[in-house]
C-alpha cells in the first residue's frame, strides 16, 4: 500500500492511495484505490484584481498513459472561516499532453482562501499506473479597469447586469449608447426589466434563453438536437425533471436565466449528469454554472451513470438582478454528449 504527492520541476507529481489486491491477467498486481492524494495552500487574493486558478493535468509518462484508465483531478477553493463558500472544478485526463483545468476566483477578491488539489482514480476505481502530474499549477492575476464602450442596439436598453449606474449608461442617439464597463468581465444588456423572483424559485418553470457558442466565440442559434428542452431526464436509472442540453462540437450550449433575486436568496442547487446510453460513446461533458459571467461551479463528467449535486452560493447577489448561466461543454468531440441538468432551484440562505 502507499501514496505519493511531491513537487516535480514546475509541477506536482501525485499518485492516489492504493493497496495491492489480487492479480490481473498475466499475474501483475492489481492496484485498488483507497481515496485521493491531496495538498492544500493558503493564499490571500488581492483586492481589485481578477484572479484565476489554472493548471495543466495529465499523466507523467507514455507508459502510464497506455496502462492507466485515467486520473480524476479536482481543485477546490474555500473562503476562510466556518461555512466559507467553495468553488470547485474537476477534469478526468488520461494522456501525457496536459489538459487545462481552470477556476475563476474573482468572487474571492480580497479574501484569504484555501486552495486544495486532489488526485484520485478514474470511474473504475483502479489506480494502476495513475502517475498523475499537475503542470504549473498557478493563480493568474489581471488588473481591473473601467472601459468606455459604444453600443448600437436593435432595441432600447433599459438596464445592465451588473448595474453600471445611471451615469454609466448614456443614450447618444436612437438605440445608440455609451457606457463604462468592468474589464475584464461580462456586462449583460437588458431590453426589459428583470422579473422579481420569490423563494423558492423552480428554474424549470422560469423562462430562459439559450444559444450555442462555437469554437472561437462565434454564436449560433440552437437547432436540431442541440436545443435546450425541459423534460424527464435519466442518469443511472434515476429519472428527474430537468433540462436536456446537448452542446455543439468544440463548443458550448449556454442557458441564461435573468431574474431579480430576493434579499433572502442563499444558493442554487440541483444536479448534473449525462443521459444513460452514452457509455463508450461520449468522451465526457463539461458542466459550468456562472453568475453574471463569473464561473462559480464546474465539473467535467464522464458517462458513468451518476447524478452529481450542484450547489452555488448566491448570498452575495441577494437583492440584486442577476444572470444565472448553465453551460454544457462538449470538450471537443460531441458524440452522444447528452448533457442534463435536473431539479434546479434557488433556495433561501441558511
Amino acid at each position: 500500500a502507499g501514496t505519493n504527492i511531491c513537487p516535480q520541476g514546475e509541477g506536482i507529481f501525485a499518485h492516489p492511495p492504493w493497496r495491492g489486491d489480487g492479480v490481473k491477467g498475466g499475474g501483475a498486481a492489481e492496484a485498488v484505490g483507497l481515496g485521493v492524494a491531496w495538498a492544500e495552500f493558503e493564499v490571500r487574493l488581492p483586492e481589485g484584481r481578477v484572479a484565476r486558478f489554472e493548471s495543466g493535468v495529465g499523466l507523467r509518462t507514455e507508459q502510464a498513459a497506455k496502462s492507466s484508465d485515467g486520473v480524476t483531478f479536482r481543485v477546490s477553493v474555500r473562503a476562510k472561516g466556518a461555512g466559507g463558500e467553495v468553488l470547485r472544478a474537476e477534469r478526468h485526463a488520461g494522456g501525457v499532453a496536459p489538459e487545462l483545468v481552470g477556476l475563476d476566483l474573482s468572487h474571492f477578491a480580497g479574501q484569504e482562501v484555501t486552495v486544495r488539489l486532489e488526485t484520485g482514480p478514474g470511474p473504475a476505481g483502479s489506480v494502476t499506473f495513475d502517475w498523475a502530474l499537475w503542470t504549473r499549477p498557478r493563480i493568474v492575476l489581471a488588473g481591473v479597469h473601467t472601459e468606455s464602450i459604444e453600443v448600437v442596439s436593435p432595441r432600447g436598453i433599459v438596464a445592465t447586469i451588473p448595474d453600471v449606474g445611471g451615469d454609466g449608461l448614456r443614450a447618444e442617439g436612437p438605440n445608440r449608447y455609451r457606457m463604462g464597463v468592468r474589464a475584464p468581465g461580462a456586462t449583460f444588456l437588458l431590453f426589459d426589466r428583470p422579473r422579481e423572483a420569490t423563494l423558492p424559485v423552480d428554474l424549470l418553470w422560469w423562462p430562459f434563453g439559450h444559444t450555442l457558442v462555437l469554437d472561437g466565440g462565434r454564436e449560433e442559434a440552437p437547432h436540431g438536437f442541440m436545443q435546450a428542452r425541459v423534460q424527464e431526464v435519466t442518469c443511472g436509472g434515476v429519472s428527474k425533471r430537468g433540462i436536456f442540453a446537448h452542446p455543439p462540437p468544440n463548443g458550448r450550449m449556454e442557458i441564461d436565466y435573468v431574474l431579480g433575486l430576493p434579499k433572502g436568496a442563499g444558493r442554487l442547487v440541483g444536479f448534473a449528469g449525462i443521459r444513460d446510453g452514452a457509455e463508450c460513446k461520449s468522451m465526457g461533458v463539461g458542466f459550468i454554472v456562472a453568475v453574471n459571467g463569473e464561473e462559480r461551479w464546474r465539473r467535467d463528467l464522464l458517462p458513468d451513470g451518476k447524478w452529481v449535486r450542484v450547489e452555488v452560493g448566491l448570498s452575495g447577489y441577494a437583492g440584486k438582478a442577476v444572470v444565472v448561466s448553465l453551460m454544457t461543454d462538449s470538450l471537443g468531440d460531441y458524440t452522444c454528449d447528452w448533457g442534463q441538468w435536473a431539479e434546479l432551484r434557488i433556495e433561501a440562505g441558511r
